[in-house]
C-alpha cells in the first residue's frame, strides 16, 4: 500500500525540506538544496518513465484518500523517495548503468568528492537494507518469478535474498548517488574552501556594528 498511498511520501518530502533548510541555515551553504532539487528531478523523471512505459504498475495515487494527478504524484515521489516491476527490464538496467557512469565521472573529475560519495553510498545501503528487511517481515516486499502460463509464483529464500540485495545496492544506493554527483558535475557543489563566500550570517552585521561603536582608549 505504501507505493500507492502518498500521505507518507508527503511527510517524507516535508521532512526532507526541513533537513535541507536546517543544513542551509546552520552551515550557510546551498549544497543540499541542489541535492534535493536534483533528486526530485531525477527520481520524478524516472518514475514518470517507469509508469508511462508500464514497467512499474501503480494504478492509483492516493493522498489522504483523494486521487492525485499522475504528474503531481510522480513529482512527489521524486521529492520523497519508489509496486510490481520487472527487475531485469533492459531499459531499467540501462538507466542504472547511465547513473553509475555519472557517479564514476564525478569521482574521476573531482577527487575531493569521493569521500562524500562513499559516505552517502554506505548510508544509503544501510538505510535501504533496514527498510527492505522491515518490509519483507511485514509482507510489504517480495520477489516473484514469472511462469509459462503468464502467472507469478513467489521466489525461494535464496533468490529473494539475492534479488533484494542487488536492489539495495543498485536500485537504492547507486540510483540515489547522482543526486549528489550531478550538482557536483554542474559546479553547484564545490570542494570546501575557507575563502569561498558562503551565505550571509546574521551575526556579521552585529559584529560590525559593535566594532564601529568602539572608541579608542584615552
Amino acid at each position: 500500500m505504501f507505493g500507492q498511498e502518498f500521505s507518507p511520501k508527503l511527510v517524507a518530502a516535508l521532512l526532507g525540506v526541513a533537513l535541507v533548510a536546517w543544513d542551509c541555515f546552520t552551515r550557510r551553504r546551498l549544497d543540499y538544496v541542489w541535492v534535493y532539487l536534483a533528486g526530485t528531478l531525477i527520481w520524478g523523471g524516472a518514475e514518470f518513465a517507469l509508469q508511462f512505459s508500464g514497467i512499474r504498475q501503480m494504478p492509483s495515487h492516493l493522498l489522504f484518500g483523494h486521487e492525485l494527478a499522475p504528474v503531481v504524484a510522480q513529482v512527489l515521489q521524486g521529492a520523497a523517495e519508489g509496486s510490481r516491476r520487472d527487475v531485469l527490464d533492459v531499459a531499467s538496467l540501462l538507466f542504472i548503468g547511465l547513473l553509475l557512469a555519472v557517479i564514476l565521472l564525478a569521482a574521476w573529475r573531482h577527487p575531493w568528492c569521493r569521500r562524500r560519495l562513499a559516505v552517502m553510498f554506505s548510508v544509503m545501503v544501510a538505510l535501504g537494507a533496514v527498510w527492505t528487511v522491515s518490509q519483507v517481515l511485514v509482507g510489504g516486499r517480495w520477489v516473484e518469478v514469472g511462469q509459462a502460463d503468464g502467472g507469478f509464483d513467489r521466489a525461494g529464500p535464496v533468490l529473494t535474498t539475492v534479488v533484494l540485495s542487488l536492489d539495495v545496492v543498485f536500485e537504492i544506493a547507486v540510483v540515489y548517488l547522482p543526486f549528489l554527483a550531478v550538482p557536483i558535475l554542474l559546479g553547484l557543489i564545490r570542494a570546501a574552501d575557507p575563502d569561498r563566500p558562503r551565505l550571509p550570517s546574521r551575526r556579521h552585521p552585529r559584529t560590525l556594528a559593535a566594532s564601529s561603536n568602539e572608541r579608542p582608549a584615552p
